[in-house]
């Protein structure tokens, strides 16, 4: 049977409606007040089934995307980028450079650094401390500098002489030291391959000049060396116009006739370096700019500038020019001649970027298609620094190369 609803309940049913309605509709606006709080979600209801990107917000029951309740809309702090190095030292107003740069005195925090290795070096007048460090990403790295006088070595005049009877050929011992090898970003003429690091350096016996054309033909029964128009074709001009090959056999052979044991074993173009060896070899790129400073840090040898090159190095000449008799020009500190400028000298090392740590008796690199040259020649006006650096395929010959002896030293005081 139907019964009809009473008027007044059908008045107050409206009613209920009526204020659930509004109700909800506050509800739904408090929930989009709620939902919209840190964050700017899409439009949501309430009366449909929630998405798989979308909750239940626990206080409205609407639909509401999931990073409104989990607040990930929220911005979080992001993760530090770049990391800190807080250096001491144990001196006063010690200068700090890293990877080369200039970053004021010690102590010092520096910040925004990139994680990462840097070559970090602390240096007040010649004392100085060198080695890696690692920054890491939101963290501060602390670094004591324990700066020092570096071992400069010294000369100990001449100790050894080969060829006596012939074609007198005098060792300089030099005793060990450390320096520091490459130049500074602001050394006038610097090449990027010339990063600084500090190398310490054993001992070891170095001709006083440039094999000359006499030696090298006592020993290898013949003179390669190119003709000049003008000057350079004396017995006591410097042998030129060989390769690393040929140097690497003149040394060998050198040893020999001294009775002494050779230092590198040879197998076609194939060359191993024998580190006990007593006899003759080449000098490492280290050795070589260690004895070239003779105990300074300035581009040349002598301390001295471009004006007064010329007393010490044959350089800038034409290319019929020529070189000049070796001892012809003034020595180094350490009565070393022709460092500068004459002819290049080949040396032991492959040519490849330097390690920036600090290395100890380093030898080059293990392998590579090009050999060191170091010193300048009589051609070019540049390349005479210390730290200046050459290359040539090991079978190059030119009239502006040659070479200097070294040989360990067997004492040392």
């Amino acid at each position: 049977m139907n019964r009809r609803v009473p008027d007044v309940v059908a008045i107050g049913s409206v009613a209920v409606m009526l204020f659930a309605l509004v109700g909800l509709q506050s509800s739904q606006s408090h929930a989009q007040s709620v939902c919209q709080e840190g964050c700017n979600p899409s439009p949501r209801t309430c009366d449909r089934k929630c998405s798989k990107t979308q909750v239940r917000h626990p206080e409205t029951q609407c639909c509401v995307a999931k990073c409104c309740v989990a607040k990930c809309c929220v911005p979080k702090p992001s993760p530090p980028r770049t990391g800190s190095l807080y250096v001491r030292a144990n001196v006063e107003g010690a200068r700090i450079y890293l990877n080369g740069r200039d970053r004021g005195r010690a102590p010092k925090k520096i910040t925004g650094l990139k994680p990462g290795k840097y070559v970090l070096r602390v240096q007040k007048g010649t004392a100085l401390w060198q080695g890696d460090v690692w920054i890491k990403r939101g963290r501060t790295t602390t670094k004591r500098a324990e700066v020092a006088e570096p071992g400069l070595g010294k000369s100990l005049g001449i100790v050894h002489t080969a060829l006596k009877d012939i074609a007198p050929m005098r060792f300089v011992g030099l005793t060990g030291g450390r320096f520091t090898m490459g130049s500074p970003a602001r050394e006038k003429g610097r090449d990027k391959d010339e990063t600084e690091h500090v190398v310490t350096v054993s001992g070891f016996e170095i001709a006083e000049a440039e094999v000359t054309k006499k030696q090298w033909a006592t020993v290898m029964g013949r003179d390669p060396s190119w003709k000049f128009g003008n000057s350079g074709n004396t017995d006591n001009h410097p042998v030129q116009n060989i390769n690393w090959y040929d140097a690497i056999e003149f040394v060998n052979k050198l040893s020999r006739r001294e009775k002494l044991s050779e230092c590198y074993a040879v197998n076609g173009t194939g060359v191993t370096r024998r580190a006990s060896c007593t006899g003759y070899r080449l000098p490492t790129e280290a050795e070589w700019e260690y004895a070239c400073r003779a105990g300074s840090q300035t581009a040349y040898g002598q301390g001295v500038d471009e004006s007064a090159l010329s007393r010490y190095a044959r350089y800038g000449k034409g290319l019929d020019d020529g070189t000049v008799t070796v001892k012809s020009l003034k020595p180094n500190a350490w009565g070393l001649y022709g460092m500068h400028g004459n002819v290049w000298e080949w040396v032991w090392d492959r040519y490849a970027a330097y390690l920036t740590s600090a290395q100890t008796d380093p030898v080059g690199p293990p392998s590579g298609q090009h050999r060191s040259l170091r010193g300048g020649s009589f051609f070019w006006a540049e390349g005479l620094r210390c730290a200046n650096r050459f290359w040539n395929g090991p079978g190059d010959r030119f009239r502006f190369i040659g070479l200097r002896v070294v040989r360990r030293a067997r004492r040392q005081p």
